[in-house]
Parts: C-alpha cells; structure tokens; sequence
C-alpha cells in the first residue's frame, strides 16, 4: 500500500492497521464457535481455528507496525480503534457468561423444585483451596494493574518486572484448576455425569479457557516488553490485554460466590 501524498510514513501504517482484515475473522471465527456449542464439534473447531489464525496475523501486523506507528496515548485523543474493538469482544463475553449463569441457576430451581440436592451428593468443592487460588487470581489482576501503570508513567523495567509476575500468578492460577478438575474426574464426576457437572464445567472450563487465552496474551506482552517495545506513548496492547485480564478477574469472583458459595462454609466452620 503506498502512502497517499503528504502522508507520514507512521501514519499510512498506522491506516494500514486500521485497515486490517483480521478484526472480521476475529468476530467470524467467534460466530462460527459460539454455533459450534450448539450444533456440534466440527464448527466448533473450525471456528476456534479461524479466531486464533486472525488473532495471530492480528499481532504479527501489530509487531511489524509498531516502530513506525503513530502515538496511541495522547491526552485527549480518542481511543484507538483496536481498544474499542477489545471492548465489543469483552460485551460479548458477558452475554456468553450471562447465558452459563443463567443455565446454571435454572438447573438448580429444577433440582430444588424435584427436591434433588445441589450439587449431587458426594460432589465436594475444595472450597479453601479454591479461595486461595481466587486470591492468586485476584492478586494477578493487581500485579497487571501496576504493569499497566508503570509502563503508561514510562518506567519499562517496573512494567517488564509486575507483567512477569502476573504471567506466574496466572500460570499457578491456571494449574491448580487442572489439579481440581483431575481429583473430580477421579471421584467419577464426568463433564456428562449429570446437570451439575454439566454446569459446573461449563461455566469454570468456559473461565478457565478464558485465563489461558489471556495468559498466552500477556506472555506475548511480556516478550514484546522484553523486545524494548512500549513507550508510556505507545503501549495499545498492554492497555487492551489489562482490560481483558481485569474482566477474567472479574468473572470469576461472581462464579466463585455463585458456584462455590464459600460464605456457608465459612460461616459454618466447616
């Protein structure tokens, strides 16, 4: 694409990005996807695919334009396209949450109204270990913040160093999750075991898938800081990837009072 006349170079770079296609693939392989639950793994799969390859050109343009690329943090200035963008995807996220939430209590007024437990019996939540874990996730959204801070006041080492512990507060997050669903397979409590499983998985794996994306994103943001890319006047994607990771905390500590239900438990001094 050549530069239209009296153009800055950073500036048709910057129209270039504007101009990609990979934010209609995103929203493509999102919609193929969100079919796929319903009717079934091929477009499910098909759908993922198409999502992570446009997500994945998405962040090489990003990479390749960067150092020719205009300002994105200028007082006053409108917010860039890419972040609004983020925004659109992180509402559509809370009608898929609000849409498992909503599965999840309806499954439980048909249990109590057929006077069924719920969860079944023998069905045991770590809730201690699950509140520990919330605090680690909770922590991380912390440590992302102060990132997000440092590298907006232009201290790139301090935003290098609190991205990297977010990362680690993730990946731990993440793991013991693994750790929990492993000890419930073991107890024979299946994803089709019955609605409870069905919910309970749905709305933690639909979390959990949530996390690993993001925590792949702020890898990437930690080996792009590492690279020596972000200014406190260029820094798009740590200011897009902090939104989502706040919006992943913020899920969860709605599933964790609903799922879990930890005040009973507390309160009981079980």
């Amino acid at each position: 694409m050549s530069h239209p006349t009296g153009s800055a170079p950073g500036s048709a770079a910057h129209a270039e990005h504007e101009l990609s296609p990979w934010p209609p693939l995103i929203g493509l392989g999102l919609l193929v996807a969100y079919l796929g639950v319903v009717h079934g793994t091929i477009p499910l799969v098909i759908g993922i695919a198409i999502f992570f390859v446009a997500i994945g050109g998405w962040i090489r343009d990003d990479i390749r334009n960067w150092p020719t690329s205009p300002p994105d943090n200028v007082p006053g200035q409108k917010k860039a396209p890419e972040f609004m963008a983020m925004v659109l995807f992180l509402g559509t996220e809370v009608v898929v949450f609000g849409t498992l939430f909503a599965a999840w209590y309806n499954g439980e007024g048909r249990a109590i109204a057929q006077g069924l437990a719920w969860p079944p019996p023998g069905f045991h939540l770590d809730i201690p270990g699950t509140t520990i874990n919330t605090v680690i996730l909770l922590l991380s959204g912390l440590t992302c913040h102060i990132s997000h801070l440092a590298i907006r006041r232009g201290n790139h080492k301090r935003f290098v160093q609190w991205m990297a512990a977010t990362v680690v507060l993730g990946a731990i997050f993440l793991g013991l999750q693994v750790v929990e669903y492993q000890k419930l397979f073991a107890e024979g409590f299946g994803f089709t075991t019955n609605y409870y499983t069905t919910s309970f998985y749905m709305l933690t794996g639909t979390h959990g898938l949530h996390v690993a994306f993001g925590l792949l994103m702020l890898i990437l943001v930690l080996v792009r800081g590492l690279m020596g890319q972000f200014t406190a006047e260029k820094h798009l994607a740590v200011e897009a990837f902090a939104l989502y990771w706040h919006f992943v905390d913020l899920v969860w500590i709605v599933l964790y009072f609903v799922v879990y239900d930890p005040i009973p438990y507390f309160l009981g001094g079980h």
